[in-house]
């Protein structure tokens, strides 16, 4: 009989990843991101992949897929900011054609390596129904297989053909074939209801699969019960793993941090990314002291980062920098604005500081392996550790409090006057980009080390 703390294994947030798969793109543009799906099925996954190795490696294989897929993510956001106008349309399907491959090449081995999953847990738990014969002879879950691989090669080549072909045509020739130029937007709407139409059939199948897969309880109870049982045989993985979540929405967070803008717009919001870095800080289990002054120095930015994006996009609509000096109001307007950035800047430094500290905290309750009755030497051990991440933390606060500054230094600049030398000033915005983007690479390998060394600590579980 099943412990009544054991709970079985359902595989819910892997279907409801799979549907992020089903939306057509439109003019390149993906409204349900592929990689946030990625992160669903890799979370569906995370219970049955510590006890089974095929389940480990789909993780593994959704996980690259991701990465994948936020790359492209940020090369077409970086494309269509940069450029001119008339180049943006071309460097864009450029990308978009070269992405929809890459990612073809990791998505199309994430899901065969998902399916093979299925297929040997059905096999192992004797569930005639998920690996017994179904049409054309083959089994269900390898029906089902093949199904989704042609849905989404089908769903890549049918709404990139129109862009296909508004790269090969032109408004500007007289050419009778080029005069399909003209009629993209039809063709665009009819590849989204091919695709929807066909999305539609594979998520009935799709459904289907999860009623029988909901059905086969015993087998679903018994990974339950593997998984309980390796979990009650290895107790740093609750750890392991409520910090790798903690550390992968800081992260995100951090890197959310980085500016860049598009009409006047930071396209990646602070309070976006103050909204992650707050649930990092409350998924841990840092000391609560350094937990609750984290949460609402995150808080307090978002709040402060919200107000200040705002002032400066209302500036930018209705003053220009030449009338700073002419006009009282925009005079004001001005004062407002440079004075929010600066209170945003002072708030990040707390913010920062504060959740550097939280992380040291961290290091010294569980950074490297330390047997239960501990000798002199592995005290001097743990010591030095703790020096050497104290150097690495003081690094990531000089970088952070760089990349603040550059950033507030450049919400000044962009508003003075573009004259003579001072416009050459607009160009400052590269080093806040870089500067954002060393210090998250930073932050990223320190929360990396942190991390290896929490494993180190259970390391001999």
């Amino acid at each position: 009989m099943m412990r009544r703390h054991t709970r079985p294994i359902r595989f819910g947030l892997v279907f409801f990843g799979l549907f992020f798969f089903f939306n057509p793109y439109f003019a390149v543009i993906d409204v349900l991101p592929d990689f946030i799906g990625c992160l669903l099925i890799c979370a569906g996954l995370s219970r049955a992949a510590l006890i089974h190795p095929d389940m480990k490696t789909a993780r593994t294989a959704f996980l690259k897929v991701a990465a994948v897929d936020v790359l492209e993510n940020l090369s077409l956001m970086v494309i269509f900011g940069m450029g001119s106008g008339a180049e943006q349309p071309t460097s864009l399907l450029i990308a978009a054609f070269g992405a929809a491959v890459l990612e073809l090449m990791f998505l199309v081995p994430a899901v065969r390596a998902l399916f093979d999953g299925f297929l040997a847990l059905s096999t192992t738990h004797d569930c005639v129904a998920l690996y017994g014969n179904s049409y054309g002879g083959v089994s269900y879950i390898d029906g089902v297989s093949r199904l989704t691989l042609i849905f989404l090669f089908f769903r890549e080549v049918v709404c990139l053909l129109p862009e296909f072909t508004s790269l090969t045509t032109s408004s500007y020739s007289d050419s009778a074939f080029n005069r399909i130029y003209d009629y993209i937007g039809l063709m665009r709407v009819f590849a989204c209801i091919l695709v929807t139409l066909a999305g539609l059939y594979w998520l009935i199948r799709l459904l289907g699969f999860y009623r029988r897969l909901r059905r086969e309880e015993n087998m679903l109870v018994a990974l339950g019960e593997q998984h309980r049982a390796y979990y009650d045989a290895h107790p740093g993985i609750a750890v392991e793993h409520r910090y790798g979540w903690s550390f992968l929405l800081l992260i995100l967070g951090v890197f959310l941090l980085t500016d860049f803008y598009l009409d006047f717009s930071n396209i990646f919001p602070d309070y976006l990314a103050a909204a992650l870095i707050l649930g990092g800080v409350l998924i841990s289990d840092a000391d609560r002291k350094y937990r609750i002054c984290t949460a609402v120095a995150a808080c307090v930015y978002g709040i402060i980062s919200a107000v200040s994006g705002r002032f400066s996009y209302d500036f930018v609509n209705q003053y220009s920098a030449g009338e700073i000096a002419k006009n009282a109001e925009a005079s004001q307007a001005y004062f407002q604005m440079w004075m929010m950035a600066l209170v945003e800047f002072l708030v990040f430094l707390v913010l920062l500081a504060s959740l550097l500290l939280m992380l040291r905290a961290v290091i010294k309750k569980w950074a490297g392996y330390r047997a239960h009755y501990e000798s002199e030497f592995e005290t001097r051990c743990h010591r030095d550790l703790l020096a050497e991440f104290d150097g690495q933390l003081i690094r990531c606060f000089v970088f952070g409090f760089i990349s603040g500054l550059l950033s507030f230094l450049y919400d000044y600049i962009k508003e003075l006057p573009g004259e003579g030398f001072l416009h050459v000033l607009e160009f400052t915005w590269i080093f806040d980009f870089c500067g954002a983007v060393l210090f998250a690479v930073l932050f990223t390998s320190l929360l990396s080390n942190i991390y290896s060394e929490i494993k180190n600590r259970f390391l001999y579980d």
